[in-house]
């Protein structure tokens, strides 16, 4: 397997990893970083980055995982948080396979096709 072939088969993953190091991260900067232009920068990106993982714990706060004791929570809800990120990483999985001119020469259906 190619170093490259996480990224090309889950990107929405990573990227909801990705989004989710970088709000704890931007939590644990100091005042002075979150007032210089960059801070500003990446907190305005995060702001719409966080989105899904955002709605996920509202989701996860209505269905009552809130209320659940915490290793049971952690176990259960925090995959939970990136469900919209896996089903984005399906829904690309499954056009590539159905439209394989959108996965271009050397993607994973058209290896499959070839071999």
């Amino acid at each position: 397997m190619k170093a490259d072939a996480p990224v090309k088969r889950y990107p929405f993953l990573l990227l909801g990893i990705a989004t989710f190091g970088l709000f704890l991260g931007a939590g644990l900067v100091s005042d002075a970083a979150k007032t210089s232009e960059l801070g500003r920068t990446v907190i305005t990106v995060l702001r719409v980055l966080i989105i899904p993982l955002w709605l996920m714990r509202d989701l996860e706060m209505l269905l009552g995982f809130g209320n659940w004791p915490g290793p049971v929570e952690l176990v259960i809800g925090f995959p939970f948080l990136f469900a919209p990120y896996i089903l984005a990483d399906y829904l690309l999985y499954r056009a590539r396979v159905a439209l394989p001119s959108l996965s271009g020469p050397h993607s994973h259906a058209t290896y499959e096709r070839c071999s």
